[in-house]
């Protein structure tokens, strides 16, 4: 993770977040230009779990399979690129 000063941060697989401080310390909100607002806390993002409030769902980041460019949507049972 490369944590800039101005909330922005560069996350290995997912790309540019900007992120938005909540008063817990293991979860963030963050905003990813094409997936929008996603919210994590440290052990579900370990698993690559992480919610969309789009869809208001879980999402799973295919890393396991170096495709680091999809996630499984679970309200929509779809893979769907990033």
């Amino acid at each position: 993770v490369l944590q800039g000063e101005d909330g922005w941060m560069f996350h290995y697989p997912i790309g540019w977040l900007y992120t938005e401080s909540t008063s817990a310390k293991n979860e963030s909100w963050c905003w990813h230009t094409q997936l929008g607002w996603l919210w994590f806390e440290k052990n579900s993002f370990a698993e690559s779990y992480v919610w969309m409030k789009s869809s208001d769902a879980w999402i799973y980041i295919d890393i396991e399979n170096g495709r680091l460019d999809r996630y499984y949507n679970y309200a929509t049972e779809k893979w769907s690129g990033f």
